[in-house]
């Protein structure tokens, strides 16, 4: 990249991107007392799980959580003082310094795609396609796991297309180690880095990469398993579930629409190049221009289904970053500027849209402190099972140390393992006008006559007997 003699080289604009992340995530992550997003509350629960128990509280992929715990461990150690504050600091700390680092692996992406060659003012907007987009903006905060794995991502396709350039143990070795990390950290986006990886292996091996394929999905697939069995299952419905309830009959959620209009056109500008452009089939930058662009476009199909296709949408921009680099590198004048007012029109509409919906905590302050005078009336919080709606309950069991529960898992089972079941209605005290619409949060509704046990401005909590399970969410 050739810059003027008053500019600085390009270590210093991903440098300086990477710093605007960061400053983003904190003032996210400390514009109210409580996590902003209405899993929030989800992190403290499972990092505090770990400190007490030595084991999550809920199934997941555990590297994050435990990360954080030992983190607060060293902080308590140190400190001689076991302060559950210290948690909450701790779990916005690291979402917000975390997802920055990935432009680290990008610095790397971008010097072995395009050295030096490619102008300032073209690369600059890649970089801010990267980490000033809706994706990186949005997915803090509640959303710490999926974001904390982006920069392992990041350097697994790094490691990866290197090994497909020199077949070196080493680059093997760092290939794994970083899919399994990102597997460890968010099985979402570990799922979409393993897809592009049989991609990969298709386009340089074809026929031949089909055993391989196999036992990469078996491994895999034991590989969640052994973390959560749950996804697992997840895994193996995909087939059934993957083009259920389909985008482009029920719509994508704002956040996901607003890159998609920049994915159809960068991919088209792509299509449009390898059509027309003369490369040799066996040149390596084609298969790897090849494999971005069948792997973006598969998981832009708005055939697939709408809580998938939301999913998928951000996690597209680190493959999208190669793929921008190369097309830079390689296009016309003119597609080159159309592709950066693109990149500048999506990256305005990303903040635009984070300000006109700010990232908010499930329960407004008045509405927690209200939750403390409920959890004050409980004698047993250990053995008292709460149902609350969805996005109050990690908060519940965090303040309260209550069990937690949905609509659905109330049984007669329930009485036999709970000393008290209690409903609770959130009445008043929200941020449901900044929720995204997929979340569809509904109340618990109580039908017939039952025991109030405790009621306010904010809340009602009902207590539930095994003779009477009339109670229904709408």
């Amino acid at each position: 990249m050739r810059y003027p003699v008053y500019l600085i080289n390009k270590k210093f604009y991903y440098l300086l991107f990477g710093l605007a992340l960061l400053a983003w995530r904190l003032i996210i992550n400390y514009s109210h007392d409580l996590i902003p997003g209405i899993g929030g509350g989800y992190y403290p629960v499972q990092i505090r799980a770990i400190l007490e128990t030595g084991k999550l509280a809920f199934r997941d992929m555990p590297l994050y959580f435990y990360l954080n715990a030992l983190i607060v461990k060293m902080i308590w150690l140190i400190s001689g003082a076991e302060n559950d504050q210290v948690i909450l600091h701790v779990t916005r700390i690291l979402d917000s310094m975390i997802p920055p680092l990935m432009v680290i692996p990008f610095y790397k992406l971008s010097s072995r795609f395009t050295g030096d060659d490619l102008k300032w003012y073209f690369e600059i907007p890649a970089l801010a396609y990267a980490t000033l987009s809706i994706a990186p903006l949005f997915m803090v905060a509640e959303a710490s796991k999926n974001s904390s794995a982006y920069p392992l991502m990041a350097f697994f396709l790094f490691y990866m297309f290197e090994f497909f350039r020199e077949r070196s143990s080493t680059k093997t070795f760092f290939a794994v180690l970083f899919l399994i990390l990102t597997g460890l950290t968010h099985f979402g986006v570990f799922t979409v880095s393993l897809t592009i990886l049989l991609i990969s292996l298709s386009v340089f091996y074809r026929v031949r990469a089909i055993p391989i394929i196999v036992i990469i999905v078996v491994a895999s697939l034991g590989f969640v398993y052994l973390f959560d069995p749950g996804r697992l299952d997840s895994m193996l419905w995909v087939p059934v579930t993957l083009f259920r309830n389909a985008m482009f009959r029920y719509g994508p959620e704002t956040y996901s629409l607003i890159t998609y209009p920049a994915t159809l056109i960068i991919l088209s500008c792509a299509l449009i190049i390898l059509l027309r452009r003369k490369m040799k089939p066996e040149r390596y930058d084609r298969k790897v221009f090849v494999i971005l662009l069948i792997s973006i476009g598969f998981f832009s199909l708005p055939v697939l289904g709408r809580e998938y296709f939301n999913r998928f949408s951000m996690i597209l921009f680190i493959p999208m970053f190669i793929l921008i680099l190369q097309l830079l590198s390689i296009s016309a004048r003119g597609i080159k500027w159309v592709i950066v007012i693109t990149i500048f029109l999506t990256v305005a509409s990303s903040f635009i849209y984070m300000i006109i919906k700010p990232k908010t905590p499930a329960l407004s302050q008045d509405a927690y402190a209200d939750l403390k005078k409920f959890g004050n009336m409980l004698e047993k919080p250990s053995s008292t099972l709460v149902i609350p709606r969805h996005g109050i309950e990690w908060w519940t069991t965090w303040e309260l140390r209550t069990k937690i529960g949905g609509t659905g898992s109330l049984d007669q089972e329930s009485f036999r393992k709970y000393d008290q079941v209690l409903v609770l209605v959130h009445k008043k005290g929200s941020y449901h006008k900044n929720m995204p619409v997929h979340f569809a949060i509904k109340e618990p509704k109580i039908s017939g006559d039952h025991k109030v046990f405790y009621e306010s401005d904010h809340f009602l909590a009902v207590e539930i007997d095994s003779t009477d399970l009339s109670f229904y969410s709408e």
